[in-house]
């Protein structure tokens, strides 16, 4: 039994460490794509 509770908390923190990079990842894009809007936005209006 310890050996699967260690097996799964490793597992867990590999997940939760997957899903902490792609939300960054995801944010990183999504921020990316923002600035560059506003920039495309700003050139059309200047």
């Amino acid at each position: 039994m310890s050996r699967i509770g260690e097996a799964l908390s490793t597992t867990s923190s590999l997940v939760v460490g997957l899903l902490l990079a792609v939300a960054v990842i995801l944010w990183a894009a999504v921020a990316g794509l923002v600035l560059g809007i506003a920039s495309l936005i700003q050139r059309a209006l200047g």
